[in-house]
C-alpha cells in the first residue's frame, strides 16, 4: 500500500465532516418496514483539530461549536496486507477504492491496524501472515515463522517509502496541494544527502541531492509562496465552495482552489460583491498568470491557461 495515499487519506478523512453519503437503500426483508434513506449531506470542512466538546464531553468538536460524531468502517488490512496460510485471502488494500467506500457510506473515520509480528499461528482462520513489516529480514537463521530472522536495526524501506516513490511526482506534488488546500500542512522527512542502504531510495551526486525528490521540495515551497501572499489566518477549509473539492476560502474576499487536473473549474463566489482579482499558478512549475477579473455574486467557471495541475487565487479587489 503506498504511504503517499495513507498520508493524503488520513489528511482527507481527518478534515472533512461529514464526508459526502450516497442516497442508495438497502432493501429489507418484508417482515421489516424499509429503512430510511441515507441522506445526502453537504460536505462539511473541518474548522480545526478535533478537541473534547466542552459541553458534552461525549463527543468531539473542530472550533466550529457543533458536536461531531466519529463513525465508520475500519479493517485488519488497511495498514498492512495480511494473506492466510490455507484459506482464500482478501486481495493487497487497494487505499482509494477504500477511501471511496467510506465515502458511498458516509463514514468520516477509522482506525489503521499495526500488525507486530509477521506471523499469528494462532488465529482463528489458521496461520496468517502480515506484510510489509518495519525491519528488514537479512537473518542469520530464521525467524519462528520459517523466514529469516528480523535486524531491528535496519528499516525496511517498503514500509515506510517505497509508495512515496512509486507514486510518481505528480502524485507527490498532488498530495502537497491537496493537504494544503485543505488546511492541512505537510513535512517531507527528506533523504537529503544520506546515501542510504535501500537500493534506489536516495542517490545525493557530487555532493547534492537526488533530484528525484524535487517536486516535492517545490511543492512545499510553492504553497508556503501561496500562504505567504494571501491573509492566511482569515482562510478556512471549504472543498463545497470549488468544485474540485479542494478550496481554501474567506467567503467573499479570497479564495484558493486546487486543480488536479487541467481545465476547468467552477466556484461559488455567491458571497462576494464586486470584481475579484485571478491568477493562476502552474503547480508543476510555479509559473504565475494574470487573467481577467471575474465579477462575485454566483457561481462562475473558470479555466486553468496551464495544461496540468492548477493552483487559482481569487481575491477581492
Amino acid at each position: 500500500m503506498s504511504s503517499l495515499r495513507l498520508a493524503a487519506a488520513i489528511a482527507i478523512l481527518a478534515a472533512t465532516s461529514p464526508l459526502v453519503a450516497t442516497a442508495e437503500v438497502l432493501q429489507a426483508s418484508s417482515a421489516e418496514p424499509a429503512p430510511a434513506p441515507i441522506v445526502r449531506s453537504k460536505v462539511m470542512a473541518a474548522q480545526g483539530p478535533l478537541r473534547v466538546h466542552p459541553a458534552n464531553p461525549r463527543y468531539f468538536t473542530d472550533g466550529s461549536g457543533r458536536a461531531i460524531l466519529l463513525t465508520g468502517s475500519h479493517t485488519w488490512g488497511n495498514l498492512q496486507d495480511y494473506r492466510y496460510a490455507t484459506l482464500p485471502s482478501p486481495p493487497p488494500m487497494d487505499f482509494g477504492a477504500y477511501l471511496a467506500f467510506l465515502r458511498r457510506h458516509h463514514h468520516n473515520f477509522f482506525r489503521l491496524w499495526a500488525w507486530e509480528t509477521a506471523f499469528n499461528p494462532n488465529a482463528k482462520q489458521g496461520t496468517t501472515f502480515f506484510d510489509p513489516m518495519p525491519c528488514q529480514r537479512p537473518g542469520p537463521g530464521n525467524a519462528l515463522d520459517g523466514k529469516p530472522k528480523f535486524d531491528l536495526a535496519l528499516f525496511n524501506p517498503t514500509y515506510f517509502w517505497i509508495g512515496l516513490k512509486a507514486d510518481g511526482p505528480a502524485a507527490q506534488r498532488a498530495w502537497v496541494w491537496e493537504n494544503f488546500t485543505r488546511g492541512n500542512q505537510c513535512l517531507f522527512m527528506d533523504p537529503y544527502l544520506d546515501p542510504s542502504h535501500d537500493p534506489g531510495r536516495n542517490h545525493p551526486t557530487l555532493g547534492q541531492p537526488d533530484s528525484y525528490w524535487d517536486t516535492l521540495r517545490q511543492a512545499m515551497g510553492h504553497t508556503l509562496s501561496c500562504a505567504e501572499r494571501m491573509n492566511l489566518a482569515s482562510m478556512r477549509p471549504h472543498g463545497e465552495v470549488a468544485s474540485t473539492g479542494f478550496c481554501l476560502a474567506d467567503p467573499g474576499r479570497e479564495y484558493l482552489v486546487y486543480l488536479p487536473q487541467a481545465g476547468e473549474v467552477t466556484v461559488d463566489l455567491g458571497p462576494a460583491s464586486g470584481q475579484m482579482n485571478v491568477e493562476w499558478r502552474s503547480a508543476a512549475e510555479g509559473t504565475l498568470r494574470h487573467a481577467e477579473p471575474v465579477l462575485g455574486g454566483g457561481q462562475r467557471t473558470l479555466r486553468s491557461p496551464f495544461d496540468g495541475d492548477a493552483v487559482l487565487h481569487l481575491w477581492s479587489k
